[in-house]
Order: structure tokens, then C-alpha cells, then sequence
């Protein structure tokens, strides 16, 4: 499968994929139960099992990690729960605001 996450572009096994989703599903997981601003990279690894320089693997920050579950939601044809379509909004308006960035 090859996988665009903005200016990288992967091609992932079964098990990077695997790796890239259980990312993805702590993220979600993070953003259920506190704000974005405390989501960071080594939680989500701690949550995975893996170091923090395997996310690096997927995304260059964070924001592209969210905007990528954001487009899971929509390829899956799935309505964006509430809260990771607020934090789209919040990276669209910081991306316009030149505030964007990420860990």
C-alpha cells in the first residue's frame, strides 16, 4: 500500500500498516479523552509500544498524523467524530495564520 502523508510518500507492508493504524487509533483515542494540546508524539508512542522516532516514519508532525486520521474518517466514508473535525478546523485556521507546526 502506498500511503501519501504529505511530502512523504510510503510504501508500507502489512505490518508498517498495522504500525501507521495503531498510531492513528491512539490519536483518536487521545483526542476523546483531553484537548489537542496534550496530545504529543511520545504519548502516542507509549500508547503503541513504539519510539517516538517511528512515528517520524508516517509524518513529518503532528498535524499531518491528525489530518491523517481526519481523511481515514472521510475514505471510510464515516462521519468525523466532533472532536478531531474541531482540531481539522483548529490546523486549518493555524496553517492560514502561519501559527501551524506541530511536535
Amino acid at each position: 500500500m502506498t500511503t501519501d502523508t504529505g511530502r512523504y510518500s510510503l510504501t508500507l507492508n502489512r505490518r508498517g500498516q498495522a504500525t501507521r493504524t495503531a498510531f492513528l487509533n491512539a490519536l483518536a483515542a487521545q483526542l476523546r479523552v483531553g484537548p489537542w494540546r496534550e496530545v504529543t508524539v511520545s504519548v502516542l508512542a507509549a500508547a503503541v509500544g513504539a519510539s517516538p522516532a517511528t512515528f517520524y516514519c508516517y509524518w513529518p508532525t503532528l498535524d499531518a498524523a491528525a489530518l491523517d486520521l481526519c481523511r481515514r474518517f472521510n475514505a471510510a466514508g464515516e462521519l468525523i467524530p466532533r472532536h478531531v473535525l474541531l482540531l481539522f478546523r483548529l490546523l486549518e485556521f493555524e496553517a492560514r495564520s502561519g501559527r501551524g507546526g506541530g511536535e
